[in-house]
């Protein structure tokens, strides 16, 4: 099996970042502004996500891609998780592998 890496370059929206936090608070425990910028870009799903792993599923093959989780990222979840307010947007890079069938 060939591997193939890729840069996916992500944007989180501050009112992506609004949307999820008030998702958060009315229960829905799986919700991140990550998942809300994904599904906005319509290529691929948050499939999990560790302090140090990131695993994204490209919607249209169903084809898993994982990476190491960006520093900068973790703490801009855990921030999240935290109820810390944002009001800017923010990009992140991931560096993600696939094992192609």
């Amino acid at each position: 099996m060939a591997t193939h890496t890729f840069v996916l370059l992500v944007r989180v929206t501050a009112k992506q970042y609004t949307d999820a936090s008030r998702q958060l608070r009315d229960g829905s425990l799986n919700t991140s502004p990550l998942a809300l910028a994904l599904i906005e870009q319509g290529t691929y799903k948050l499939s999990g996500h560790i302090a140090k792993r990131i695993t994204l599923m490209d919607i249209a093959t169903g084809r898993r891609y994982s990476g190491s989780m960006p520093a900068g990222l973790t703490k801009y979840l855990a921030g999240f998780r935290r109820g810390v307010r944002v009001v800017e947007d923010h990009e992140f890079e991931l560096v993600l592998v696939s094992d192609e069938e």
